[in-house]
């Protein structure tokens, strides 16, 4: 979030809305009626970041990959096959249905910006291995 205090409670309220989500995915309700993913983001931390421009509320999600509004732009805005429509479909309306029925919670910002894709292990290494261990840093210190 940007260095200003009005962000930073707008942080926080995204912060409760998440660990909302975190905090009933275990709920036994949920295990015992669909016995399956919710379908939501994951959040697994937050903490304060201070530089140059101030003090920034930051969280820390699961790695995802794109959303569907490359899915529908790597189709060239011809329509998605209906194979992956219904899967997609499927899965919206469960983790709406999640959000909904066990954290009494309504997504206000559906949009195709907003459903991002899981990806594989070996993808979120090769993200890991491309931006974080060939940093200049990284180089500096296998040098040493």
């Amino acid at each position: 979030m940007r260095s200003n205090p009005r962000y930073e409670k707008v942080g926080f309220d995204e912060y409760e809305l998440n660990q909302i989500i975190k905090d009933n995915q275990t709920n036994p309700v949920w295990i015992s009626e669909m016995n399956c993913d919710t379908y939501c983001l994951q959040m697994y931390d937050w903490f304060f970041h201070h530089g140059f421009n101030g003090k920034h509320f930051v969280m820390v999600f699961e790695v995802l990959g794109k959303n569907l509004l490359n899915l529908i732009k790597r189709y060239g805005n011809q329509g998605i096959p209906i194979p992956l429509v219904r899967e997609i479909t499927k899965q919206i309306l469960t983790g709406l249905y999640y959000m909904h029925s066990q954290c009494n919670l309504i997504h206000t910002d559906l949009k195709p910006e907003n459903v991002t894709f899981s990806i594989s292990q070996e993808e979120e290494f090769d993200l890991l291995y491309r931006h974080v261990f060939q940093t200049p840093l990284i180089h500096v210190y296998d040098h040493q």
